[in-house]
């Protein structure tokens, strides 16, 4: 064995070894519980094996030649015909077309051939004869040497087959590429072994020069899965995952520093370097004890969150954003970090916000509706601290009037305009509330005496009066009729109460209107 021999063996053998393995790894490692990605490491790691025995017979005496192309070579070639056939069937569709239960035996015929060979010692594909030609030690091309090549072309032509069918049907131009991609190295790997496989170079080149196709086929394999993100990794499917979703996710250690966020934490938190920093420093000033105080409890416990709801400070609005927080543990190169995934609820809350307010309030004035007025009437005449109250019933005079001569969209502006007068009139005495149309109430509190209601009724008439609508050269007075009732005395209940205010209003609308009338009064005020 000379220096010369050595050091092209290491280039011609031990360098695609090298590149072989370390692609098996690479292809397994992406998804360890892919069929696909298993084939296809194991594909990788049969053509590396071939080089490895290569690289070992080379380094042997010549009468090691024959054991090792019987127990190694010819074995190893005949696995990766099987799990070449079941790769391409699981790629394709053409695994469909096998019934379930007989898939593992037509992939593995050629194992049958192993078993054989292991037990007879010998191989009906392998040329078991070798001569010494120059360096190297060369198998003599017999009739099992050609059966063996020709086995091999007529598979890669199938393969061929079953993969130009299947990228007819294909829609997805991504996948047709990968197809391509498949297509072109099983086409050269039958060009290849054509020549190299049926012509006797010699010593001209080294032994079974055919396998270096195994190594292109693997290079465009690697092609297809970094530019096609064929054979896709579980950490580049999470990946996509993380950048894509709609909700902050980030990673933070034990003392609160943020070692990954996505695009969404980063616009969430107002920082597109928002790793290395202080998750605590996202919140309100106020709230950062607090916040710091929990997160170390939650941690040392190792303790799940579940829908937990905060809220962070905008530093560019200063407005508040409502979150609702997801978080769970999980140890990352051996040290425990804490996945946090946060959602924006700020939209909801104030969809919620709003439900729950139209709920209890007119959606025109924003007032009081009926349902809450009545609530907040019968809370007032339950409760033991309650002294008197009057009902203060009034409707706008000729409202409809307004509405047939300038419009149902100034007739709305009019009564926000009279809701707004309500309001003021109403601060420190009570509340107001819309009952719906023109039709609004006043409950005062605690009145003193039947003269003060009088004198609030003519006050809300008299502010009517000086505060007319006007508006784009419209002006509209405000005239109501207004009925009012006491309790205790009309009633104890408040459907009583706004029966007897409905009462005194409608003597008002018979005599005159723009007035009050109290119950039980014989005459209108003047």
């Amino acid at each position: 064995m000379t220096v010369e021999s050595i050091i092209m063996s290491f280039f011609i053998y031990l360098i695609p070894v090298l590149f072989l393995f370390y692609m098996a790894i690479e292809v397994f490692l992406r998804n360890v519980q892919s069929k696909i990605h298993r084939l296809a490491s194991l594909i990788v790691l049969g053509y590396m094996l071939l080089f490895l025995e290569e690289y070992i017979r080379h380094l042997l005496p010549i009468q090691y030649s024959a054991p090792l192309a019987i127990l190694w070579y010819g074995n190893v070639g005949a696995l990766l015909i099987s799990f070449g056939f079941h790769f391409v069937a699981e790629v394709t569709s053409f695994k469909h077309r096998i019934p379930i239960r007989l898939r593992p035996y037509i992939y593995y015929v050629p194992v049958v051939f192993v078993i054989l060979s292991v037990f007879s010692l010998s191989h009906m594909f392998n040329s078991l004869n070798f001569v010494q030609q120059g360096i190297w030690k060369l198998p003599t091309h017999n009739t099992f040497y050609y059966l063996a090549i020709t086995t091999g072309n007529l598979l890669t032509v199938f393969f061929i087959y079953i993969i130009f069918k299947q990228r007819k049907v294909i829609e997805s131009l991504e996948r047709k590429r990968i197809m391509d991609i498949l297509l072109y190295s099983f086409t050269f790997v039958l060009v290849w072994n054509i020549i190299f496989g049926y012509i006797d170079f010699g010593k001209w080149l080294p032994p079974r020069p055919y396998i270096f196709s195994g190594v292109v086929w693997c290079f465009m394999l690697r092609r297809a899965m970094v530019k096609y993100d064929f054979l896709s990794s579980y950490s580049k499917r999470y990946e996509i995952l993380f950048n894509l979703n709609p909700n902050a996710i980030i990673l933070v250690d034990s003392k609160g520093v943020i070692k990954e966020a996505n695009p969404t934490a980063q616009y969430l938190l107002e920082d597109v370097n928002i790793r290395n920093r202080n998750v605590f420093e996202a919140y309100q000033t106020t709230h950062q004890e607090e916040w710091i105080d929990l997160y170390h409890r939650i941690f040392e416990k190792r303790q799940p969150v579940r829908e937990f709801e905060a809220e962070i400070e905008s530093v560019r609005d200063g407005k508040t954003r409502h979150l609702l927080i997801d978080g769970d543990f999980l140890f990352v190169d051996q040290q425990p970090y804490f996945m946090i995934i946060i959602r924006n609820i700020t939209s909801e809350k104030q969809k919620a916000e709003q439900v729950s307010f139209l709920a209890y309030h007119d959606s025109l004035t924003q007032l009081p509706n009926r349902r809450s007025f009545y609530q907040s009437l019968e809370e007032r005449i339950q409760s033991s601290t309650t002294l008197n109250v009057a009902i203060m019933l009034f409707d706008l005079d000729s409202f409809k009037q307004v509405n047939d001569r300038y419009g149902h969209t100034v007739g709305d502006d009019f009564l926000k305009h009279v809701s707004k007068e309500v309001n003021e009139f109403v601060q420190g005495k009570g509340f107001a509330a819309r009952l719906g149309g023109d039709e609004f109430v006043i409950c005062l509190d605690d009145i003193p005496s039947i003269d003060f209601v009088k004198g609030e009724a003519q006050s809300l008439l008299k502010q009517f009066h000086e505060s007319p609508y006007s508006e784009k050269g419209i002006e509209i007075p405000i005239q109501a009729s207004i009925g009012i009732s006491l309790y205790p005395e009309h009633g104890v209940v408040a459907d009583e109460l706004v029966k007897r205010a409905d009462q005194s209003l409608y003597k008002v609308k018979n005599k005159g209107k723009n007035n009050f009338h109290m119950n039980g009064s014989d005459s209108l005020s003047s």
